[in-house]
């Protein structure tokens, strides 16, 4: 068992238990977490939608989500978590500019529908050559 005497070298052997030292703490770093208008999981997913899907029903699957898990009236110990991740995928998702930034970073990493998004840039960038 790893111990540090007090007042002593870390390599001298202990000469009784009261020199272990049970106040030494290792330091933990901290997580950063990532902001909450960035959610990490896909904001579709999120909400339970497709990627193509209008602006109403976006807003339907996000008051249904947040009725769900809002934790004043859901007792699960993840809700409140839940909650803020189906609101923060409305967020991104009701903006216009964010959601197209957001699909075409999709479909920048090939997301939505590999063969066709390759097929696509594959005939801009044949485009862009002639």
């Amino acid at each position: 068992m790893p111990c540090e005497p007090r007042g002593g070298s870390p390599f001298q052997r202990l000469a009784s238990p009261a020199d272990y030292n049970p106040t030494f703490e290792v330091p933990r770093f901290a997580y950063i977490r990532p902001a909450l208008d960035l959610p990490t999981a896909d904001p579709y997913d999120t909400l339970g939608v497709p990627s193509g899907a209008s602006a109403e029903d976006i807003k339907r699957a996000f008051r249904r989500k947040a009725s769900f898990y809002h934790p004043d009236r859901n007792a699960a110990p993840d809700a409140a978590q839940r909650f803020r991740e189906a609101q923060a995928a409305y967020e991104l998702l009701s903006d216009d500019t964010r959601r197209r930034a957001h699909d075409e970073k999709r479909q920048k990493h090939l997301l939505d529908d590999p063969v066709a998004v390759a097929r696509r840039m594959f005939e801009s960038y044949l485009e862009d050559i002639e």
